[in-house]
């Protein structure tokens, strides 16, 4: 059984697994990003595009009416991938 990481309670060994580059990658946060993780305007100034990085490679999931689904489809491609 995995147990859970929970990135608010800090850096100690029963808080911490080890992993690949691109699991941690995957993992980190965007501290004093504008954007909600794996969710970034497309170009056209309406809509958002998810894409994630997995293995080194950006794979691009799709374009989306707002940050919030962005954002929520990168997290379920991120969870089929990583588990997490």
């Amino acid at each position: 059984m995995r147990k859970e990481i929970d990135n608010d309670k800090g850096y100690y060994v029963e808080n911490c697994r080890w992993s690949i580059k691109s699991v941690q990658n995957a993992n980190k946060r965007l501290l004093g990003s504008k954007y909600l993780k794996g969710a970034k305007p497309n170009g056209s100034g309406t809509d958002f595009q998810a894409r994630i990085k997995i293995f080194d490679k950006e794979i691009y999931i799709g374009n989306f009416k707002t940050e919030i689904e962005a954002h929520e489809a990168f997290v379920s491609v991120h969870r089929e991938w990583y588990g997490f």
